[in-house]
């Protein structure tokens, strides 16, 4: 008796609507427009434990990032000529041994976030001394010489689990 009355009350129903006309609409990607959505802001006192980044090419940097590394935790995972430039923190990823660290820039004067491979090439950095870097299109894809030194990225990618050719693309974004 109570399935027949589940389903008369399921066919009585199904003829209504159970939303407004109007009600549903396609989703635009946030505060209208159309258009892609990015440039937004998030006010942060402290550093975020972890990033999650998706939607690269590069399979190994997609994934969680994290949990954050600071400059003291730093200095026993990665390598002596990077470690002490940490700023907010260096992010490993969780299984590839790629790294987001904000480190200072060549040079030493301003940060920027730089993803690392699993050898420690960097492979595309993001200016900016911000607790979290900023969106896709803030990212370029680097063409520098590495400041970690063969030897030390050797030894700590044997830490790290890294492998050697990184995770896709070999050593061209570093020295090329």
């Amino acid at each position: 008796m109570r399935a027949a009355s589940a389903l008369l009350l399921l066919a009585s129903t199904a003829g209504q609507q159970m939303v407004a006309p109007g009600g549903m609409t396609p989703y635009s990607g946030g505060g209208g427009g159309g258009g892609p959505r990015f440039g937004g802001y998030v006010r942060l006192s402290e550093p975020v434990l972890g990033f999650f980044v998706t939607g690269s090419s590069i399979d190994p940097m997609n994934g969680v990032f994290g949990p954050r590394l600071d400059s003291a935790a730093a200095k026993s995972a990665l390598p002596p000529s990077l470690a002490s430039t940490v700023g907010h923190g260096a992010y490993p990823h969780s299984h590839s041994g790629w790294t987001l660290a904000h480190v200072q820039k060549p040079g030493g004067r301003d940060h920027e976030w730089v993803l690392f491979d699993a050898n420690f090439r960097e492979r595309f950095a993001c200016p900016g001394d911000s607790l979290i870097p900023s969106s896709g299109r803030r990212w370029s894809h680097l063409h520098r010489v590495s400041r970690v030194p063969p030897s030390e990225a050797e030894a700590a990618a044997a830490k790290t689990g890294g492998t050697e050719g990184g995770g896709g693309g070999g050593g061209a974004a570093a020295g090329g």
